[in-house]
């Protein structure tokens, strides 16, 4: 009760005291371990998930815990539940086995997600969106659409999340016509759209450069999801970003600016400033996109930008040829080091700028303390070699 009210330190109490007593049991143990998984804590709930000793885990506990090894990656310990699950027979159970169909396709195992899925004597709808899903996020679209293809076939209920994870293929895949086309579909066939499908959607617009059809999306979103008070914030704020990124990258950064502008300062996050800076990088609007960008340091509660938001900055520095600018960004960079799977991406921007500003001994500099590098680092450092030849050469003519 305690855990499910969201009350995780009293939860805790009751179950320390029952532990201490010894009259913990299985469902005891699930309870806990249930109670840190709603929290978000999968670390905990592992912790106690391997304190459980001298009890047999059931159904219950297995699709617990298996979400947590699905946060954390953890595909070793998701086969040791697995082969824990073959062994007592538990995997017969549907619940069991979408859990684990879930932990591999959330640890990008889809073959080893494949196998148990095909396994299973029975199927919901939610293990079709399992794989539905796990295919289109590991990049295996053609798969995807098959399954999606084999569902209809097969008379399956399609439900939001099918719809949903089709369309996310399509747009990653930049068929923004397609995810268009099972839009129109979906609609048809009485499924109501979530703030994914339309953040999906606008995304696929975006890469196809639709602006007629993204304005269709936003008449649709204002009607559903914006500007009504029953829905969540955070969901309304995905969509006004995947709407202000759609208009830019349809060209129409006027659109895109407008709808920035009726944000409230104190309701932009980071992608908001970092959309509406990519766009005018992208459409070679570096002035604006580096007034952007110090208005996002210099407002009342600085929004941090991230490795991305400074990659934009860069890029517009090097379209400008803006080199002080560029340095005061790189010391700030220094200042705050980006996670190392961003380091890779502001480094290469780094070097871009510097070439693209003449400053070729400072992009050597970058060039040499990168710790790993890419064709795009070689590129740059080719280039950059070959401006300080050309300058050679001019000097020496």
């Amino acid at each position: 009760m305690y855990g499910r009210c969201g009350d995780l330190e009293c939860a805790r109490q009751v179950f320390d005291e029952m532990l201490q007593s010894m009259i913990a049991d299985v469902i005891s143990w699930n309870s806990i371990v249930a109670a840190y998984m709603q929290s978000g804590d999968s670390k905990k709930a592992m912790q106690m998930f391997y304190r459980m000793t001298g009890l047999c885990p059931d159904a219950v506990s297995l699709v617990n815990i298996l979400p947590a090894f699905a946060s954390a990656r953890a595909s070793l310990q998701g086969k040791e539940a697995r082969a824990y699950a073959v062994t007592t027979q538990l995997i017969q159970d549907l619940f069991v086995g979408n859990a684990i169909v879930d932990m591999y396709a959330k640890c990008g195992l889809m073959d080893d997600a494949n196998k148990v899925f095909e396994r299973m004597e029975v199927k919901d709808v939610a293990s079709w969106n399992v794989m539905v899903t796990g295919h289109s996020q590991t990049g295996r679209f053609e798969d995807a659409l098959g399954l999606f293809e084999k569902m209809r076939r097969e008379k399956v209920e399609l439900n939001v999340v099918t719809w949903s994870a089709v369309i996310a293929g399509y747009a990653q895949r930049g068929h923004g016509y397609e995810a268009l086309d099972v839009f129109r579909q979906m609609l048809v066939s009485g499924s109501e759209p979530n703030v994914v499908t339309l953040v999906s959607l606008l995304s696929g617009c975006a890469c196809a450069e639709t602006l007629l059809h993204g304005k269709e999306i936003h008449c649709y979103a204002i009607k559903q999801i914006l500007n009504i008070n029953k829905n969540n914030p955070g969901d309304e704020q995905m969509v006004v970003n995947s709407l202000i990124n759609m208009y830019a990258k349809c060209k129409a950064d006027g659109l895109a600016r407008k709808i920035f502008d009726h944000v409230a300062p104190a309701s932009r996050n980071v992608v908001t400033w970092t959309v509406m800076i990519d766009g005018y990088s992208q459409l070679g609007e570096a002035n604006d996109a580096l007034e952007l960008f110090s208005q996002m340091l210099k407002q009342n509660r600085p929004t941090k930008p991230n490795a991305f938001t400074i990659s934009c900055a860069l890029m517009a520095c090097a379209h400008l040829a803006a080199l002080r600018l560029g340095r005061q960004i790189y010391g700030y960079v220094l200042r705050n080091r980006c996670e190392k799977s961003d380091v890779l991406f502001v480094d290469n921007c780094l070097i871009d700028m510097y070439v693209k500003s003449g400053d070729v001994d400072m992009a050597r500099v970058v060039f040499n303390n990168m710790n790993q590098t890419n064709v795009v680092s070689w590129k740059s450092d080719m280039e950059c070699t070959g401006v300080a030849q050309k300058l050679w050469i001019s000097l020496m003519g």
